[in-house]
């Protein structure tokens, strides 16, 4: 269904491990730190950087890949830095980064980069290792998934001068890094705030309002705009049956909608 809330609700996240505890960002004054917590939500440890946070990423058994401005660092499970691999500069840092964790503990990495902001995609492995190196021209990427197979799945939008003119595009990349398809949402003026896999291998995606599913093929399955007074970004999370529930700020507070695989609302 759709509920409306009287108050505005910040969509942020953790990540839960397979142990019932949780990695999760906190503030840290002028840098980046992340923390575990252990199932009873005791603190067992927190590490940080000097940048600032793009984004982070953390395995089940609690290997943290951390994004910065600089670098990404690989964190053990214990809270330890184990390497640091350099990402940008003081002069060119980077933007927009999105992490995502891999079948076999490595991580695939989404940044627009350097003065032309191209997107850049790399693959490293568990060790740090860079396994592939891609570049996705004439779009803003800001959002990665690993699909079980170790697929990758990049939403990004198109971008003009600095301002986003829409037409939000998933595409696929083999485990290889090879491409398998590149959809676009038929030119929308809209972006992309966030995406989630689906249990059937669909990709939903969220922007300033609109909703699209792209199905495992790269099919544009249905596009659905429960949230056309939306004042903000919106955030999806997978639902059993290959459906997603959608959260979005509105005037005057909040909306939470379920939506089924068909795009109806449940």
């Amino acid at each position: 269904g759709v509920t409306d809330l009287a108050s505005a609700v910040e969509y942020d996240r953790g990540v839960l491990l397979a142990d019932g505890g949780a990695v999760f960002r906190e503030s840290s004054a002028g840098g980046c730190a992340v923390a575990r917590v252990d199932a009873r939500l005791r603190r067992l440890w927190t590490a940080s950087t000097p940048y600032w946070c793009r984004d982070y990423a953390a395995t089940p058994d609690g290997r943290v890949w951390l994004a910065d401005q600089m670098d990404l660092v690989r964190i053990d499970a214990d809270g330890q830095v184990v390497s640091t691999i350099p990402l940008g500069d003081a002069a060119e840092p980077v933007t927009n980064v999105s992490l995502a964790v891999t079948p076999d503990g490595g991580v695939v990495l989404v940044a627009q980069a350097g003065r032309s902001q191209q997107a850049t995609i790399r693959r490293y492995g568990s060790a740090g290792e860079l396994r592939w190196s891609s570049n996705a021209s004439a779009l803003e990427l800001n959002t990665v998934l690993v699909a079980p197979d170790g697929s990758v799945l990049l939403a990004g939008h198109a971008p003009n001068a600095g301002y986003t003119i829409g037409n939000p595009t998933v595409i696929k990349l083999a485990a290889n890094g090879s491409l398998q398809w590149r959809t676009p949402t038929r030119g929308r003026a809209d972006f992309v705030s966030d995406a989630v896999l689906a249990s059937d291998g669909a990709v939903v995606i969220a922007g300033n309002g609109a909703v699209h599913r792209i199905d495992a093929g790269g099919a544009l399955s249905w596009t659905r705009e429960p949230c056309t007074d939306a004042s903000g970004f919106q955030r999806v999370v997978a639902l059993p049956g290959a459906g997603a529930a959608l959260g979005c700020s509105i005037s005057g507070g909040s909306r939470l909608v379920r939506l089924a695989s068909s795009g109806a609302i449940l």
